[in-house]
């Protein structure tokens, strides 16, 4: 057989095995959502590993959320950790189906890794389908007992050591904004699997800081606060938890205003919780179904019992107002974001 006739044959095969996929797309296109979502198992993607605060949200969700969508998908959760988040979100951008099957529960500093110039960053966050968000987070960055940190100028005298997971965490990303915004001295030690490697080792006296968010800590580590084993050193929010009354805000430590101003940029996604997203280019129709039924999820009776039992806090928005926030984030003054990214960037 010649070269070219056996071109042509596998050019055939692949044409007829691209065919169909091409036929169901055009078929599911035409679909009404709930014809679409009927029958179908969704993918719920996770971004961290099992056991902490975004996947105990994501496997709460992911109970209740198919029976507010026309056609009562079944919703799996999958993990899918590496690079703090930043694995996921570019499989989210460039790989999952962009036909409604796939939402995810993305940590909150990523969207703001484009903006920041992270290295390793492969989408576009103005272009992923916001479906919205469950809660609002505080941060704390908190001290075991041990430790003896006595609060948080403390970390401007002495190095301490924080572990995180990868470089565009919430954990790393206020770490070097402290150190290069605040002037503490903390060294960052990278690497570890979730919230729950981070917590043990700063139990174990492997770290003297972790961070997280309160939220989690409360529900996840509650005898840690009854039995005073923490420190809560510092609020990492714009407005503060009646309940954390006398741990101050980290924009109290700012020596200026411009240094607070380029700290507050990193601020404003902690008021979009866990925010939950979907690939570029959903349908806008099944966008809408799947924004209207995170809604209805965080009104479902059941859902909301089993959220207080978990110590989960539910306080949604809508994925409109999420996109709202991240156009603002996307348009700031160009001077003000370069202070925050050189501030912000992980180090060579």
């Amino acid at each position: 057989m010649g070269r070219s006739a056996f071109l042509s044959r596998n050019w055939l095969r692949g044409l007829l095995t691209v065919l169909p996929c091409t036929a169901f797309a055009q078929q599911d296109d035409a679909k009404s959502p709930a014809e679409f979502f009927a029958g179908r198992k969704m993918a719920l993607i996770v971004d961290t590993s099992a056991g902490g605060g975004y996947d105990a949200y994501g496997r709460l969700l992911a109970r209740h959320y198919g029976a507010h969508i026309p056609g009562s998908p079944t919703i799996v959760v999958q993990n899918m950790p590496g690079a703090g988040g930043l694995t996921a979100a570019n499989w989210l951008a460039q790989i999952a189906p962009r036909d409604g099957s796939v939402v995810q529960i993305m940590s909150r500093s990523v969207p703001l890794s484009t903006l920041m110039g992270t290295p390793g960053v492969r989408f576009d966050p103005l272009t992923l389908s916001w479906i919205g968000s469950l809660n609002r987070e505080v941060l704390v960055a908190f001290a075991w007992t041990a430790a003896k940190v006595e609060n948080f100028e403390h970390l401007k005298r002495q190095q301490f050591s924080v572990g995180v997971t990868g470089p565009s965490a919430d954990s790393a990303l206020f770490t070097r904004l402290s150190n290069n915004l605040l002037g503490t001295k903390l060294k960052i030690i990278s690497g570890y699997r979730g919230s729950d490697a981070i917590n043990l080792a700063v139990e174990q006296g492997e770290n003297e800081i972790g961070t997280g968010s309160w939220s989690s800590l409360k529900t996840r580590k509650a005898d840690w606060i009854a039995d005073n084993k923490i420190k809560v050193l510092v609020q990492f929010a714009l407005e503060g938890l009646p309940e954390l009354k006398g741990v101050p805000l980290v924009g109290e430590f700012a020596p200026n205003e411009r240094a607070r101003k380029a700290f507050d940029i990193f601020l404003a996604p902690q008021e979009m919780g866990r925010p939950i997203v979907a690939p570029p280019a959903v349908p806008s129709e099944r966008l809408d179904v799947l924004r209207k039924a995170m809604l209805a999820t965080t009104a479902d009776a059941e859902f909301l019992s089993q959220a207080n039992r978990q110590g989960l806090d539910i306080d949604p928005i809508d994925g409109a107002k999420v996109l709202a926030l991240l156009q603002g984030l996307y348009a700031l003054d160009a001077d003000l974001v370069k202070l925050a990214r050189e501030a912000g960037k992980p180090a060579d």
